[in-house]
């Protein structure tokens, strides 16, 4: 075949193809309602609506459908804003959800040459909040037509105690410290407006000055709010009780007790809000706590206490154990104090508890042994170094027979009423005195006899004698 003629039928064939290609796109897109793309020579026509929309504060988008002659038109409103609860000046059906954040509106028996109209505004509920003394922060719920506005005081500021809304119906909730509070607006709608004024309240700080012992200390009760009562609590201390009476300054002014309540059981206040106003640069409250006292207890075998007053929390606080007659101060005690088994001293030589610093209920144990006492033996005004020289409480003790002295004979003993004694009475204590009775030694008291009856006999030798003459003579 000529190479001419060949080519001339590949293009014919090309040409055929691509025009058949153009006459199915054309059927395919008149079927699905797309927007066609005519080319100048071809028949004018619209495919879907002419849409005259506008959404303020918003955007749309539309979708047709030829079938149903149905159309769509979606709208979102833009962030922070919400959409109307109806739209007026429209044939179409209007479906907001239930956020009000988007909807749709749609248009039924639309025609493709037919012009559709819409106009939506989207709104937000303004309220005007003015907050003296403090900040605040909003939201809007679409779905429950509430309005909430947070409000947080400035330091040394609280929110009020109420806050309302004219014209609406409105809930205040302030949280316990007052440093911040809700208010909630109910049944707004998008497009309602409206005005709130808080004024946060300047408060009065509140501190306790509180002495236990010889510590003071300073504690904050908290803020008073001026026109209002405040009610405190003194802080709880270990150790020691709610004093008896506080006193109140108001600034450098005393508060009167008639404008002030309290109760020792507690330690709970009240100050009227008649006894200090905005202008109060503090209160505060003096309390000077008692220390707890308690109770002394003793287990002492053979002995008992001794002390003055009663001990006082973390106070030095002395005992003196007394044992029963005849016996000594023991060895060594047990002693508690409080909860603790350490923070004391007993000296023995004294019987003396020392506690440094009392904690709680004082409870001493210990057994006091037989005393051991001194005996002195006299001889007229001088001592004897005899043996034994003490005896036990109770316990046998005889008293010693050699006892020697020049020229003399130990006779006995006697006691202070000249009573003879042996060995010292059982039941005795304390220094025991004997006293010793001697004789002149035997030996002497022979010779002494000797030298009178030879004195003796010689007179009466001589006597004899004489008589004798005188007889002779007669």
């Amino acid at each position: 075949m000529d190479a001419r003629l060949k080519a001339i039928m590949t293009m014919t064939a090309i040409l055929i193809m691509c025009g058949a290609f153009v006459m199915m796109s054309e059927e395919a897109c008149a079927e699905e309602g797309a927007s066609s793309t005519l080319d100048s020579n071809a028949t004018t026509y619209a495919s879907e609506p002419n849409i005259d929309g506008r959404v303020d504060y918003g955007t749309y988008s539309s979708k047709y459908d030829a079938t149903s002659s149905t159309l769509t038109i979606t709208v979102t409103a833009n962030n922070g804003y919400y959409l109307p609860d109806t739209v007026s000046n429209t044939s179409g059906k209007w479906n907001p959800n239930s956020s009000r954040t988007s909807g749709t509106l749609v248009f039924t028996g639309v025609s493709p040459e037919q012009t559709v109209s819409f106009r939506i505004t989207c709104d937000r509920p303004e309220f005007s909040v003015n907050v003296d003394h403090g900040t605040y922060s909003t939201s809007y719920s679409a779905s429950s037509d509430t309005y909430t506005i947070t409000i947080r005081a400035s330091s040394g500021y609280v929110v009020p105690e109420s806050v309302t809304v004219s014209s609406y119906t409105s809930s205040w909730d302030p949280n316990g410290s007052r440093s911040s509070g809700t208010l909630v607006i109910y049944n707004v709608e998008y497009d309602d407006s409206g005005r709130v004024n808080v004024d946060c309240i300047k408060v009065v700080p509140v501190t306790v000055s509180v002495t236990t012992g010889k510590t003071t200390t300073s504690v904050s009760l908290g803020n008073a709010i001026p026109g209002e009562t405040f009610y405190g609590n003194l802080p709880k201390k270990t150790g020691y009780d709610y004093p008896s009476s506080i006193s109140i300054k108001a600034g450098n002014s005393t508060v009167s007790s008639s404008r002030y309540s309290y109760n020792s059981s507690s330690g709970s206040f009240s100050i009227q809000s008649s006894a200090f106003s905005s202008s109060t640069s503090s209160i505060t409250v003096t309390a000077n706590y008692e220390a707890e006292r308690y109770s002394v207890s003793a287990e002492i075998q053979r002995g008992d206490v001794s002390y003055s007053g009663s001990p006082a929390y973390e106070q030095s606080f002395t005992i003196q154990i007394v044992p029963d007659d005849g016996y000594a101060y023991p060895d060594s005690v047990r002693v508690t104090n409080g909860t603790a088994s350490t923070g004391w001293t007993y000296d023995p030589d004294t019987g003396i508890v020392t506690i440094s610093s009392v904690k709680g209920a004082i409870k001493i144990t210990g057994t006091c042994d037989a005393g051991t006492f001194s005996i002195i033996y006299h001889d007229g005004n001088e001592t004897l170094n005899l043996s034994p020289s003490w005896y036990t409480y109770n316990i046998r003790c005889i008293l010693p027979e050699d006892v020697e002295k020049p020229s003399f004979i130990f006779v006995k003993w006697v006691d202070s009423e000249g009573n003879e004694v042996t060995e010292v009475p059982l039941g005795t204590f304390g220094e025991f005195h004997v006293y010793a009775k001697f004789v002149d030694d035997l030996s002497d008291v022979n010779v002494g006899l000797f030298k009178t009856l030879c004195y003796v006999g010689a007179v009466l030798s001589a006597v004899c004698i004489v008589a004798l003459a005188y007889v002779s003579r007669k």
